[in-house]
C-alpha cells in the first residue's frame, strides 16, 4: 500500500489517529503523522508504540512541516494515500497540493456540526440562541459538543 499521511484532528487525536493507522499497517503500509500544534505528543507517542508492539522501527513516523512547504511533499513518490481530519481550508489546501496533482487516494474528512444536547431544565430559547450560534460558526472553533443548559 505504501505510506499514509495521517494529519489527524486536534480534538481526538489518538482515536482519530489509531482509526487510520490500523488499517494503514495491517495492509502492510507506513505512516507518517502530522500532528497538530496543539499536540505536539502525538507522532513521537504513536512512533514508540508501534515500534515496542511491532517489533519494527520506522513503520509509523512522526513529521514537522509548515503548511506553506506542504507542496514539497506532493514530490515523495512514496505517499500512496493523504488522511486529513480538520477545517475545511485546511483540507482544501492539502488536497490542492498534495493530491489533486497525483491523483492519489484521500481521506478529507472537514467537519459538520457536532451535537448539540439540551436537558429538561435549559432555558428552551436561550439554548435555541445558542444552538443557532454554534452552527454558524466553523466547525475549527468547536471543540467540544455543545452542551447547553442553566
Amino acid at each position: 500500500m505504501g505510506l499514509s499521511l495521517i494529519f489527524p484532528y486536534y480534538s481526538e487525536p489518538i482515536l482519530d489517529s489509531m482509526m487510520h493507522l490500523i488499517p494503514c499497517l495491517i495492509s502492510g503500509g507506513g505512516a507518517l503523522i502530522k500532528p497538530s500544534d496543539f499536540n505536539h505528543f502525538l507522532g513521537k507517542y504513536l512512533e514508540t508504540k508501534a515500534a515496542k508492539i511491532l517489533k519494527i522501527k520506522s513503520l509509523v513516523s512522526e513529521i514537522f512541516i509548515e503548511p506553506k512547504k506542504l507542496p514539497s511533499l506532493a514530490q515523495f513518490r512514496s505517499i500512496k494515500k493523504v488522511i486529513y481530519s480538520g477545517s475545511h481550508s485546511s483540507a482544501k489546501h492539502i488536497f490542492e497540493t498534495l493530491v489533486k496533482e497525483r491523483f492519489i487516494d484521500c481521506n478529507l474528512f472537514f467537519g459538520g456540526q457536532d451535537a448539540a444536547y439540551v436537558d429538561s431544565t435549559a432555558d428552551l430559547k436561550e439554548s435555541a440562541r445558542k444552538i443557532a450560534r454554534c452552527a454558524s460558526v466553523s466547525y475549527t472553533h468547536l471543540t467540544l459538543p455543545t452542551i447547553c443548559s442553566v
